[in-house]
């Protein structure tokens, strides 16, 4: 791939050997007369045929033309006497003109028995057309890949002024009817013509990526002014619609016939997941629509932590369904088609896994996905039933198994990166919560680390769980320009769901840093330790869950948080404090 400069579109003429495209061998064509239409696979108990067409401005007589396929040793007349076709009309020659008939009703124009007529090979053969001194007005060498060997279709001529032994000038018929005797062929070559020939996505530094559409001129005349549009099909229906619009780009400058143009578009930061690019010619006097359109598919690899697995339940009551719920933590929607989710391999190597379908399921930024084993979720949890159908997803045959003793749920984009992952224990759990059994874990600080056991917890509603919507212990840490804060504060860590952490949110200077926290009682004795030498930059976020380094739940008091950073790139060293109450029921 070429290096392009960094414009927002971008149109190269480029010369193909595209269908159409004249032969420097081609044959002459006497009388103007050219075979056109060859069905020599024919299916359903149809006939062979051939139809020529008169490709001159005149009429030729076709009465005493003979007809052979490439053996050659005996030649068949067509008609006897006089027999005018018009200038652009066809004749259909056949050996069973009844049978075709009642496989065809309806054939415009003459339809010919021809006695012999020649039993075509499907593995390739040749059709010759004599004038009347014996002469060849016209041939074709076909073989199968050239088009017509299966599903009954027959082969078609592109353009009747073009060489009969150029493979680019024939093709199977595109016609519902799979043949088209009598009437124009369905890939013939018309006046105006744009053609989209393919499209493809690079991926470009910067996260961005460029979609490059090659547009060809298949037209007998220039290809005047006219607009490329280019669309992401978000509900995945392979329909281009007004509000999938990504950019209409001018085809400015025209293209001449059997050139082509490369187009190129940087899309910037598309959104993470499938996008199924639709690419349409827009162009008032084009005379087949059906090449206009072309479809290919980009895949945007998302960040680590984009997507985050927020909460599991891994020991549903009976009747109920185990569930992973994921939440969009970032800032932009994300299609979550060809997503996938694993667990821990088991003895053989192999982790299960499930594909998420798609594309199409699009999960907006702080919004909820939920993937459940089957439908018993509805039942458990009836507010999953107003829930976009598309973001509670029940895979064909569930969901991977999730063990009681603790497992791994392992979250893939369509790339295959891994965005998150979790290796959740039954310890994690509360441990004042006895019998955890149709419970869920849930998250509590999305920003947190993953497996962290004091960012999960035990769900505290008597439902057991929270899919689609946020977690009975999730925290949202107030942001502050000081450089430590601890939010909530007070807290009261008695496992009601209310305030039962404290996030201490840091800021510091632009750097690389590293970030150590603690926290004393009032008379300086340690007593847990947040972060050791963990690696920040800006910001960040630490939890206390109000225990001691020992697992034990701290006495009612104030308490000090200090934080100390270091710079050792640049020598330099921050401190701050912050006092959190810890609170509870006397």
């Amino acid at each position: 791939m070429p290096v392009f400069p960094a414009f927002s579109a971008l149109a190269i003429l480029i010369t193909l050997p595209l269908p159409g495209a004249p032969s420097p061998s081609g044959t002459p064509v006497f009388g103007g007369v050219v075979i056109n239409e060859v069905m020599y696979a024919p299916s359903g108990g149809e006939p062979e045929w051939i139809e020529l067409k008169n490709g001159s401005t005149e009429e030729v007589n076709i009465g005493g033309l003979m007809l052979s396929d490439a053996a050659r040793t005996s030649r068949h007349p067509i008609a006897a006497g006089t027999l005018l076709l018009a200038p652009g009309g066809f004749v259909t020659l056949t050996r069973d003109s009844a049978l075709l008939a009642g496989s065809r009703s309806g054939i415009p124009g003459r339809v010919i028995n021809v006695p012999g007529f020649p039993s075509l090979n499907n593995t390739g053969d040749a059709v010759f057309v004599y004038e009347r001194g014996g002469m060849t007005m016209d041939s074709v060498v076909y073989r199968p890949h050239w088009g017509g060997a299966t599903g009954g279709a027959s082969l078609e001529r592109c353009d009747a002024l073009r060489a009969s032994s150029d493979s680019v000038n024939w093709g199977p018929c595109g016609d519902p009817a799979k043949g088209t005797p009598g009437r124009e062929n369905s890939i013939a070559r018309r006046e105006y013509d744009a053609c989209l020939l393919r499209g493809r996505g690079e991926e470009h530094a910067g996260q961005s990526w460029d979609l490059i559409v090659i547009v060809y001129n298949a037209g007998r005349q220039p290809l005047p002014a006219a607009s490329l549009l280019l669309f992401d099909d978000l509900n995945a229906d392979a329909v281009a619609s007004a509000g999938e619009l990504l950019v209409r780009l001018p085809l400015e400058g025209g293209i001449a016939p059997e050139e082509s143009l490369a187009f190129l578009w940087r899309w910037s930061a598309p959104p993470p997941g499938i996008h199924a690019v639709i690419a349409v010619v827009d162009w008032s006097e084009d005379q087949r629509r059906a090449n206009d359109t072309v479809r290919f598919t980009v895949t945007v690899g998302a960040e680590r932590g984009t997507v985050i697995v927020n909460e599991i339940m891994f020991a549903p009551l009976p009747g109920e369904a185990e569930y992973v719920e994921v939440m969009n933590a970032g800032t932009q929607a994300v299609n979550l088609g060809g997503w996938t989710v694993s667990d821990r391999p088991g003895i053989s190597g192999t982790a299960n896994t499930l594909t998420i379908p798609g594309p199409g399921r699009m999960i907006a930024a702080r919004e909820f996905a939920v993937i459940a084993g089957d439908s018993g979720i509805f039942r458990f949890f009836p507010g999953t039933r107003a829930l976009d159908p598309l973001l509670v997803i029940i895979p064909r045959g569930g969901i991977v198994s999730l063990n009681n003793e603790g497992d791994d749920v392992v979250l893939r984009d369509a790339a295959g990166n891994v965005i998150d992952s979790v290796c959740y224990v039954p310890a994690w759990h509360n441990p004042a919560v006895i019998d955890r059994t149709g419970y869920s874990l849930e998250r509590i600080l999305p920003s947190g680390p993953p497996n962290e056991p004091t960012n999960w917890t035990t769900c505290v509603l008597p439902e057991g769980g929270t899919p689609g919507r946020s977690n009975s212990a999730a925290l949202r840490p107030s942001v502050s320009g000081a450089m430590l804060v601890c939010s909530p504060n007070p807290f009261s860590p008695d496992n009601d769901g209310v305030d039962d952490a404290t996030v201490v949110h840091y800021q510091l200077p632009r750097g690389v840093w590293s970030v150590q926290a603690n926290v004393f009682d009032v008379r300086g004795r340690l007593i847990r330790r947040l972060a050791t030498c963990v690696p920040g930059t800006g910001q960040g976020d630490l939890l206390w869950d109000g225990r001691d380094d020992r697992r034990v739940k701290a006495r009612i008091g104030i308490y000090i948080v200090l934080m100390e950073a270091w710079d050792e790139l640049h020598g330099e060293k921050l401190s701050a404090k912050a006092a959190v109450v810890l609170a509870g029921r006397l």
